[in-house]
């Protein structure tokens, strides 16, 4: 087979039929000059590519960079929560959320949707004094997010953004010191 394959090659290179009078110049079809770049090259991998409405909010934000990590994360459901893991065949069933018990510990509950986390966001926006409502049960953390963030702008926004990922940060820690360090106290506390 590789024989063959190498036979063609050959075939091939020698059948090119090349005019003398040109020279030996590349056309490279990304760019308008015709001129190979990598910016160029890397446009035309991304032509057709999808945009995330959260990945301005998330990497232009003021968050240390494992926060950014964590929230780019998270917006793509990519957090290992009890339903994840389930899904992926490394436990039975998904668990109970770990702070309140009641619903299916996965991203959306944790961070929105469980009453201690709704709490902790009231709590946040009442000492910052913004006037957001916080989440309610039924909101998903993406779209409660974009949602809000459409009150700010300039370095407002990007400082609102810094806080919803930090805030968000503090309460995957909480939940995940629940999780392997058994710890059970529910005292709110401040994002940083």
């Amino acid at each position: 087979m590789a024989h063959i394959q190498v036979v063609n090659l050959c075939h091939a290179i020698t059948t090119v039929d090349r005019n003398e009078e040109q020279t030996g110049m590349f056309y490279w079809p990304a760019d308008d000059k015709g001129i190979y770049t990598a910016k160029s090259t890397y446009s035309r991998l991304c032509m057709g590519l999808t945009r995330s409405p959260t990945a301005g909010g998330i990497w232009r934000s003021w968050a240390p960079l494992r926060c950014k990590i964590f929230a780019w994360l998270t917006v793509q459901y990519r957090l290992w929560t009890s339903d994840r893991r389930a899904r992926h065949g490394l436990q039975d069933a998904p668990s109970p959320c770990f702070t309140c018990l009641q619903e299916e510990d996965n991203v959306d509950h944790i961070l929105t949707q469980c009453p201690y986390a709704r709490e902790v966001w009231h709590q946040c926006f009442e000492v910052l004094q913004i006037n957001i409502q916080p989440p309610i049960q039924t909101d998903t953390f993406t779209d409660w997010w974009l949602d809000k963030r459409r009150n700010f702008t300039g370095k407002t926004k990007r400082g609102f953004d810094s806080f919803v990922i930090a805030t968000a940060w503090s309460l995957w820690k909480q939940r995940n010191a629940r999780v392997f360090h058994q710890c059970t106290s529910i005292g709110l506390h401040r994002s940083r």
